[in-house]
């Protein structure tokens, strides 16, 4: 068995836009590959034959990321687009299965985002559009952009000021297109359209200085043209949205007790209005979401799907994401292997998924949502799973100050000697609200092979344990911080073989937070890798893209809003003074998550202090780097880190 290289991840698969075929016989499916001479990736459309098993590519442009069924035999997918607002276009092309190339379907004037089928050759399309004329853009060819709204910026789309996603009812026979949502209104969560094509409901809101956080929901009657708004905004923090039977099924948060870190409830609407949300089962207090952390993934899929009287989502729960079933108002997790859940698809009493089981990469399983028994369909990332040695996580739970159970696992180094003391690294995840688990993730395999004891927890805050634990509002840096001590404590007692002397600690995001945060209060850790990182909640607050909706709920509000005081305790520059830690610090100069500017605040202060500290900027990236960065961006980063920790923890 090999040893997992650095490098590994170029020849990985990743899986995503799982879809049936109408009557259920066809799997359609993108399968992404790194490309290391264009230093990007070649996407493709894939089939799978669910009575036969065979497998076949359909196309071979490298630019195809989602698709749509028409019929049994027929695709629709996006071909050529404009690349900038100012002249959108946008063409489909249409793609037969049972023979021959693709052809053109129709060109929109659109920059198109997503599109579904009402019925025959009409169309509801989301698109990107702008509100400002060409000079104000750099499309234009101007050397500015005008801001005037919030958000002012959102990570991975750049500056959005005055950009919308509308809604558009388009005719292929008479190439009518109508839109459907105003041109101030921003559509948010996409879109649905009921069974027979006669409804589409979306959730959103008029936008004229500064989008809310709590939407609206909207539906639009096809026959009679008319649009009806059936949730006023200001009610719920909305996620999901979808048909089931007649009603509108949606999951919101009020956030009356959690604030921003609730998990969502599933509620249902009566399209004709005039009647209250209605809850559809009662409150199971998991997130609807497959929140566990992963850096082998490229593209999504579908995590909610109706089938009948029953709805299907996944939920992280544990560490691991689960398919959950509600019937018959009782919700109840219907999968039972460990792992991640990337996209789901349902019919004919089989649950088809795109998910991670036992240490492996992404492949389609079948799941028997009678008996729960799982069967692998595909053998994209096979191969590699048998001729590398994946290290297995061991658990390594404990009891906190709290009483509450933290989860934790520990990775041994590969070759590992008996009477021989090894390095280690302290892994923490960002979020808050996500988790490990025992799942691949390529840097923890990457730094276990060469030699390190990989530690890593879902402490205070963390997703999959319900509302209560993942409550960390107004208290960060305070019961999270002491469960990752103690937790490093716990390892260290249960793993001799690890170094106490030889520490790193590395995390990305909250993550990279949590790292400011530790070289400040603790020296214990001969080294610091802080990625994509805050330092500074005042800072944040008016410079990243959601911040002025979040920082209120972090802290009671911060800035110059309400009380700058308590976003100041909780930033770590309060505390740098106090950092002795060599820290290397990287960051995306397009991370309007987390802007370049709080790592560069650390790294200044550090250099003041005489320090060892190093920045490493990466440009033209965001705050997905590690995830879906340029490979060639993600090779030097992992590089840089384990560069930083081999000068620290192995001289």
């Amino acid at each position: 068995m090999q040893d997992v290289q650095l490098r590994d991840f170029l020849g990985f698969s990743f899986l995503s836009a799982l879809s049936l075929s109408p009557e259920g016989k066809r799997a359609g499916f993108v399968v992404s590959r790194c490309d290391e001479a264009k230093d990007g990736y070649q996407s493709d459309l894939w089939c799978l034959e669910l009575s036969t098993g065979s497998v076949r590519q359909l196309t071979r442009s490298g630019r195809v990321r989602s698709f749509l069924w028409l019929d049994e035999n027929t695709v629709l997918f996006k071909g050529e687009q404009s690349a900038s607002l100012l002249a959108p276009s946008t063409s489909f092309m249409l793609l037969r299965l049972d023979g021959g190339e693709a052809v053109p379907a129709f060109t929109v004037p659109l920059f198109a985002e997503d599109i579904r089928c009402l019925e025959g050759r009409r169309f509801i399309i989301q698109a990107r559009t702008t509100l400002y004329p060409a000079e104000n853009l750099p499309e234009g060819g101007a050397d500015w952009t005008v801001l005037d709204e919030l958000p002012f910026a959102e990570n991975g789309a750049g500056y959005v000021s005055g950009i919308r996603h509308r809604l558009y009812l388009y005719d292929a026979d008479t190439e009518a297109l109508t839109p459907l949502t105003g041109e101030r209104f921003q559509v948010r969560n996409g879109f649905a359209v009921r069974r027979d094509g006669g409804m589409v409901a979306y959730m959103g809101m008029d936008i004229d200085a500064m989008e809310e956080q709590k939407l609206g929901i909207f539906v639009y009657d096809v026959a009679r043209g008319e649009t009806r708004q059936l949730l006023q905004t200001g009610r719920y923090k909305l996620r999901h949205l979808d048909f089931w039977g007649d009603r509108v099924l949606f999951t919101g948060a009020d956030g009356s007790r959690y604030v921003w870190s609730q998990n969502a409830w599933f509620y249902t609407l009566n399209p004709e209005g005039g009647e209250e949300e209605a809850l559809l089962c009662a409150p199971f207090q998991m997130p609807v979401n497959n929140s566990v952390n992963s850096d082998c993934r490229y593209g999504g899929g579908r995590l909610l799907q109706v089938s009948g009287d029953d709805v299907y989502h996944v939920l992280t729960q544990d560490g691991s994401a689960h398919l959950a079933r509600i019937r018959n108002g009782r919700e109840e997790i219907v999968s039972r292997e460990t792992g991640s859940i990337d996209a789901i698809d349902v019919c004919g009493g089989q649950a088809y998924m795109i998910a991670t089981r036992r240490m492996g990469l992404q492949e389609i399983y079948r799941m028997d949502l009678a008996t729960g028994e799982e069967s692998c369909l595909t053998g994209f990332n096979l191969a590699f799973s048998e001729t590398h040695a994946v290290a297995q996580p061991q658990t390594c739970d404990f009891v906190n100050a709290h009483g509450d159970l933290v989860q934790g696992w520990v990775i041994h180094p590969a070759h590992e000697e008996p009477g021989k003391q090894y390095p280690g690294i302290l892994v923490i995840h960002g979020g808050p609200k996500t988790a490990y688990g025992p799942s691949y993730v390529h840097e923890m395999q990457v730094w276990a092979a060469r030699g390190y004891y990989v530690f890593f927890c879902n402490p205070t805050g963390s997703d999959g344990k319900g509302d209560e634990f993942g409550f960390l509002m107004t208290r960060y840096g305070t019961v999270d911080y002491d469960d990752l001590m103690a937790f490093t404590d716990c390892v260290l007692e249960r793993h001799p073989q690890l170094d106490p002397a030889r520490l790193g600690v590395t995390g990305g995001s909250y993550g990279g937070y949590m790292t400011n945060w530790i070289i400040g209060h603790t020296d214990r850790f001969a080294c610091a890798v802080s990625q994509r990182s805050i330092a500074n909640w005042i800072t944040d607050e008016g410079a990243s893209d959601w911040s002025y909706m979040y920082s209120p709920c972090r802290f009671g509000g911060v800035s110059a809003r309400i009380k700058p005081a308590e976003g100041w305790a909780s930033s770590p520059l309060k505390f740098v003074s106090r950092a002795v830690t060599p820290t290397l610090f990287l960051h995306s100069d397009e991370d309007f998550r987390c802007p370049l500017g709080e790592a560069l605040q650390m790294y200044t202060q550090l250099i003041y202090q005489g320090v060892e500290t190093r920045v490493c900027v990466f440009r033209g990236e965001n705050h997905e780097l590690s995830r879906s960065g340029r490979p060639w961006n993600r090779v030097r980063r992992l590089e840089e880190i384990n560069a930083w920790m081999d000068a620290h923890l192995k001289a």
